[in-house]
């Protein structure tokens, strides 16, 4: 969270007064700034979801950490949602 207030705060991106500010090394910091922006894109995905090509996204995203996982029975099912949703968009 201090992450992302001091960037809001600051109008440039300064990886070194960030580092110093937050008393981080650049790596850390580096690797905090992709943790922060995945967060950011997931709570974005979650909240776009309803819109058809970011909930289909959304699924078969979910089909995959499944299948991953081995979870196929749970997959199929996702995965005929999926299907449906892609049906029910090109029409």
């Amino acid at each position: 969270m201090k992450l992302y207030e001091c960037v809001l705060r600051d109008k440039k991106y300064d990886a070194a007064k960030l580092s110093k500010e937050l008393k981080k090394t650049k790596a850390n910091l580096a690797h905090e700034k992709e943790y922060l922006i995945e967060n950011v894109m997931k709570a974005l995905r979650n909240f776009h979801d309803k819109l058809p090509e970011v909930g289909l996204y959304n699924r078969l995203e979910e089909v995959a950490i499944l299948n991953g996982k081995g979870l196929f029975e749970l997959s199929k099912s996702r995965n005929k949602k999926a299907v449906e949703m892609a049906q029910n968009q090109s029409r």
